[in-house]
């Protein structure tokens, strides 16, 4: 596999984190339109995690950003290294959602959520988990040309993203 050289890597991590920030900014505004609409806590959750992406997405953008800069006496051999600590937040950022998950299922057993349209539901999570997963592809495939931890860190990210989507819609079905 060809690898691309710093300049080229570097414009196509800017281009994927902007992407990405893009597609976490739409699903964010379409979710809390739902939710004004269906009044689901559950759109409203995935509002939420929208929102976390939109963060995730931005703070990477900047990482990347930062990255690129050139040595200075401080930092001999550069700023790259950087993309693997922000990988590493996200890893912990994706544990904290699966706890969370866990957590609001055990808690939110007792609650009515009585939903006012459960297929205007079902169409976002099902757009949702289609345009989820086409980024997480993106950003995968992106990650593998230009070798970006980052970007590993945030197709997993998304994918984990794809699994709460799904368990959204399969809880409307029930």
């Amino acid at each position: 596999m060809k690898y691309l050289d710093k300049a080229a890597s570097t414009l196509r991590k800017k281009r994927a984190t902007k992407i990405s920030i893009a597609t976490a900014t739409s699903l964010l505004i379409a979710k809390i339109f739902i939710f004004a609409y269906t009044a689901s806590l559950a759109v409203l959750a995935s509002a939420i995690d929208s929102l976390l992406d939109l963060l995730v997405s931005t703070t990477n953008f900047y990482i990347v950003k930062q990255s690129e800069k050139a040595p200075t006496e401080n930092f001999r051999f550069g700023y790259g290294r950087i993309e693997e600590i922000a990988g590493l937040f996200q890893g912990m950022l994706i544990a904290g959602i699966g706890v969370s998950i866990i957590v609001a299922i055990f808690m939110g057993d007792h609650l009515d959520n009585t939903i006012q349209n459960p297929t205007a539901v079902l169409w976002m999570m099902g757009i949702s988990m289609l345009v989820t997963w086409q980024l997480s592809r993106f950003l995968e495939s992106e990650a593998t040309v230009t070798r970006s931890s980052v970007l590993i860190a945030d197709a997993a990210h998304y994918r984990a993203d794809l699994l709460s989507n799904a368990g959204i819609f399969v809880s409307v079905i029930l």
